[in-house]
């Protein structure tokens, strides 16, 4: 009785195992292309996100495959088609070798962005052998002591495929074909590659072999490690280079280092007004970090050689002293080539508004340029008939602070003072004023109520010049 039912077993074995083997051959064809799609999607999808690597693939050889199901129709009790795919995964094959440690765990999500992952195997090698008992439906039966690996068995989602897979009359097949993905380091991919040739080789060298294969695992381990440490070392580094400014001082010191690096020049800021104004300049165009201040620095020439960019724009502040920041902010806001640049409001500014950018040119002006009278001389020059007398005057009324701060409306004759005061700082066309108004009317504009004393003070030094002198 029982030999009859081994027998009857074992042909239908062998029944399953022909059916089996015959739709592969019939299919193959068909798996070859489902894989080119397949690796063609991951290839695209790796890049997309930058992710470096290399990846290769292949459909199973059909004498591979007939000796495994030789080897294992008895003991794993075939008896059809469907009991076969759910034992042999590994039909499809696309493997994934990628160059930096870091990239690992962000290739897992993008694997569940294209296929529909059944089942994930993570090798991590210690010289573990099969994790699995003999039954597993998925066949992991590792024999590589030390390998270092994660497996995906997945299908393809039919959706995320439909435009590779156009035309083809088996899509069905296509979907139910199980793919399997491996994902491994390209250390871990060398010692695979020698490992699989030694592991299946007998005779007298294959204990050597086996402790030449223990010595590369143990120097490519000793790679790892330090890749790992360079790519941690390196993502700081990012991470501290794409971190937001917070202080005028780190500003400063990071300009400070660049601009030695890439040009060789000094830059010393004695009062911290340069810092101040370079880390707004940086917060109103969304740049407040040292690789987009680097960047910005290298969009600009500041070498200062006779007839080069910077003694130009050096020549329309003389006599001011001039430095590199004010040189950087005038090419960011003021320059017509620049990319920074914004449009000054087409619309109408209410008064608060006109207020508070006029006090904060007046406040830029006397914190940043160190030649004051330069630019208070310049403004008191203006011909009497557009003369800003009497609306600095006005501005500095102690009455004026409730609009500032409480929303007090103007009277007609309170309007018709500050739209001349503001037309005339907005269509000043020369250097330090317009940079100053351009500075506060672009987001660079400072806490005027906060700092009403220096304002006050600003516009007492302006009225003491003799052209505004009464």
């Amino acid at each position: 009785m029982s030999s009859d039912s081994d027998t009857d077993g074992s042909s239908k074995a062998d029944s399953a195992v022909r059916s089996f083997y015959n739709q592969y051959i019939e299919r193959k064809p068909l798996y070859e292309k489902v894989l080119v799609a397949v690796k063609k999607k991951c290839r695209h999808t790796l890049a997309e996100n930058e992710i470096s690597h290399f990846i290769e693939s292949r459909v199973k050889d059909h004498q591979s495959l007939w000796k495994k199901l030789d080897q294992r129709k008895v003991d794993a009790r075939y008896s059809s088609v469907k009991n076969i795919e759910n034992d042999i995964v590994d039909i499809c094959g696309v493997r994934i070798i990628f160059h930096y440690m870091t990239d690992q765990h962000k290739i897992k999500a993008l694997l569940e962005s294209i296929f529909h992952i059944q089942d994930v195997k993570f090798h991590s090698g210690g010289r573990e052998h099969s994790q699995n008992s003999p039954d597993d439906k998925w066949g992991y039966q590792l024999r590589l002591p030390d390998y270092i690996g994660t497996h995906y068995r997945c299908f393809v989602k039919s959706e995320i495929f439909s435009e590779h897979f156009e035309g083809f009359s088996v899509a069905g097949v296509i979907a139910g074909t199980m793919i399997e993905v491996q994902v491994r380091s390209i250390m871990d991919d060398i010692w695979a590659r020698y490992a699989h040739c030694i592991y299946k080789s007998e005779g007298p060298s294959h204990e050597r072999q086996q402790s030449m294969l223990s010595d590369l695992r143990l120097g490519l381990e000793g790679v790892r490690n330090v890749t790992i440490k360079m790519q941690k070392f390196a993502l700081l580094e990012e991470e501290r280079r794409n971190r937001k400014f917070e202080t005028n001082e780190e500003v400063g010191r990071c300009f400070r280092e660049l601009i030695e690096a890439d040009y060789q020049l000094k830059f010393i800021d004695h009062t911290g007004a340069s810092s101040e104004a370079l880390k707004s300049l940086l917060e109103s165009i969304g740049k407040n970090t040292p690789v987009s201040l680097h960047e910005l620095i290298k969009r600009y020439d500041f070498s200062d050689g006779p007839g080069s960019e910077y003694e130009e724009v050096k020549g329309l502040y003389r006599p001011m002293e001039f430095n590199i920041v004010l040189y950087l902010i005038d090419r960011v806001l003021l320059c017509h080539n620049s990319q920074d640049e914004t449009i000054l409001e087409t619309e109408a500014v209410p008064a608060k508004r006109k207020m508070e950018i006029i006090m904060s040119t007046i406040l830029w002006m006397s914190k940043l340029l160190q030649s004051p009278w330069s630019w208070i001389m310049k403004l008191a020059s203006t011909p009497s008939q557009e003369s800003p007398r009497e609306g600095l005057f006005w501005l500095s009324l102690a009455r004026q602070r409730g609009i500032l701060t409480k929303g007090r409306h103007l009277n007609d004759d309170d309007k018709a003072i500050l739209d001349d005061l503001w037309n005339l700082f907005k269509n000043y066309d020369e250097r330090p004023i317009k940079l100053a108004f351009a500075m506060s009317s672009r987001g660079m504009i400072r806490d005027v109520v906060r700092e009403r004393q220096e304002v006050n003070r600003a516009i007492e030094e302006l009225l003491e010049a003799p052209n505004f002198r009464p």
